[in-house]
């Protein structure tokens, strides 16, 4: 069997770190410690950070070295220099450099995007010693149509995190009296979302005491919000008592159980409660959220559809999972067959 190790900048959780510390290790996104730690858990990997790299290559540890943060390629902009760096090492080793969740960050699907010379370069010559994974249909799509032909679109593994073929949906008929709802928004990903919809989310939220899970530091509340002094307070005593926010995954999985329900524009923000059964309904932001929930068929609101007069009742019904059951196994498939090509085995 290959020994694996999981290459990345984020750092395993621990319990000892200060909030910013905390916020630090995970990239600035809580979001990243869903799809690393499926990543780890689902091909029995060993955390390995940047820094330690040349340490396990002198040492002959890993056969695989799995990535997991190429997911936010910008047009026209290089990725940092530590990939290329690190690519070059570990294949001048004789070993597999494997991207998983490759993706580019636009807040509108663009045929023409541009990828950075360098970026393009890079990626072909991954692609021509591993089958590159893909979060969506556009991206692989964009990347065939620029040159990198071994790609394969297999959506993000937190979603196979279960490691169960099978798994398959189901939800009460209605939402009970009293239910627990959560919920979660970060709008710089889509520059042009209105300032107004964002104020209008948490008016809902409030309105409606609805948890509100935080992923990233939420700086950009004061920057929004600033200038409106008596929202602006009413929403911080809005978050002190209903944000939630989760360094530990398990910890996150453990509260999801809790719930009744959850619609986010955050795609981790669903995908774990998701998994531990609680029903969900996707309001995509951005192409990269649309592409992930296009490729699992995941009932999903488009951001400029959303109603502030629907009842939770009425979203709850929308969280309609027929087509997603009916894929899913294809899908688990899919990703267990790219393993399986990069020399990677998913550990029951």
């Amino acid at each position: 069997m290959k020994r694996v190790a999981l290459l990345t900048e984020c750092l395993i959780y621990r319990e000892d770190r200060t909030f910013e510390e905390q916020f630090a290790a995970v990239g600035g996104n809580t979001g990243n410690n869903a799809y690393l730690t499926a990543l780890k858990d689902i091909f029995g990997a060993d955390h390995l950070n940047y820094q330690n790299l040349d340490k396990s290559l002198s040492e002959d540890k890993y056969d695989v070295y799995i990535v997991g943060n190429l997911s936010w390629i910008i047009e026209n902009k290089e990725v940092p220099s530590f990939y290329y760096d690190a690519f070059k090492k570990i294949t001048k080793n004789g070993k597999r450099f494997v991207p998983i969740s490759v993706g580019t960050q636009v807040h509108t699907y663009k045929s023409d995007f541009r990828y950075h010379p360098s970026t393009l370069k890079f990626l072909k010559k991954i692609s021509e010693q591993a089958c590159i994974a893909c979060r969506g249909d556009y991206t692989a799509e964009l990347l065939s149509k620029n040159g990198v032909k071994n790609v394969e679109a297999v959506g993000c593994p937190s979603m196979f995190h279960s490691r169960d073929p099978e798994f398959n949906f189901t939800k009460r008929r209605t939402l009970r009296d009293g239910a627990r709802v959560a919920t979660g928004i970060t709008p710089w990903p889509n520059p042009t979302m209105p300032v107004s919809f964002v104020k209008s989310f948490f008016e809902y939220s409030i309105q409606n005491q609805i948890d509100f899970i935080e992923q990233a530091e939420t700086i950009w509340i004061d920057q929004l919000f600033g200038s409106q002094p008596e929202f602006h307070g009413q929403l911080i005593n809005y978050l002190n008592r209903y944000s939630k926010l989760f360094f530990d995954i398990e910890q996150w999985r453990l509260y999801s159980r809790g719930l009744d329900f959850s619609f986010s524009a955050r795609f981790h923000g669903n995908v774990i409660p998701l998994m531990e059964g609680v029903p969900t309904l996707f309001v995509s932001i951005d192409a990269r959220m649309n592409e992930m929930c296009e490729y699992f068929k995941f009932p999903t609101l488009q951001v400029n559809e959303f109603d502030f007069n629907w009842s939770l009742s009425e979203l709850y019904d929308m969280a309609d999972y027929t087509a997603f059951n009916k894929t899913y196994r294809e899908a688990y498939r899919k990703f267990e067959n790219l393993a399986n090509i990069n020399e990677l085995k998913i550990v029951l």
